[in-house]
């Protein structure tokens, strides 16, 4: 991101990563890019009860203000499965729960074409799912190709904050 002058993203971590990785942390956060929390340990919040929910994100804060790292107050479920319970938790914890719309399946690791190639139909407002982890191989090569991309279809890049600020955004009950 730096090398291509994207000055804003937002990174989702966990704590567990982030605890192992404070080094990472720190240049995320020095870069100026906006971090939120992925929870804790990486769980599945629909398959578990809402006291380890609210610990889950609890424990994630925690590791967050030990590493003296000011994190935004936005929360991604960390597969992306979550139900109405892990809405009004992160919500009483004063969370706003984030989801990807565009999702580059770059965990995958399908090769840079194709995660290219699963993002091509972006649009504006759109959120994409990215994976910056030793899981997810082939991102980085692929991210300038991505931005590349983005910016020829005259798509500014921001942050999730920055989206939840200055955006409008038309919804609809999905049933």
């Amino acid at each position: 991101l730096v090398e291509n002058n994207v000055k804003s993203a937002t990174f989702f971590l966990s704590g567990s990563w982030a605890e192992q990785h404070p080094n990472i942390v720190e240049k995320i956060a020095k870069a100026g890019y906006d971090i939120g929390l992925l929870g804790y340990d990486y769980l599945e919040y629909d398959n578990i009860e809402d006291a380890k929910i609210r610990q889950d994100l609890l424990k994630a804060e925690e590791a967050m203000k030990k590493l003296n790292i000011n994190h935004k107050k936005l929360v991604r479920a960390p597969t992306g499965h979550f139900d109405s319970r892990f809405v009004k938790i992160a919500d009483q914890l004063g969370y706003s729960v984030v989801h990807w719309s565009i999702d580059s399946k770059d965990w995958k690791n399908p090769g840079v074409k194709k995660i290219v190639e699963n993002i091509s139909k972006v649009k504006k407002g759109d959120i994409i799912l990215l994976h910056a982890s030793d899981s997810a191989k082939q991102t980085a090569v692929a991210l300038p190709e991505i931005i590349n991309l983005l910016q020829n279809k005259h798509l500014s890049l921001t942050s999730v904050s920055n989206m939840l600020i200055e955006g409008n955004a038309t919804t609809r009950e999905i049933e």
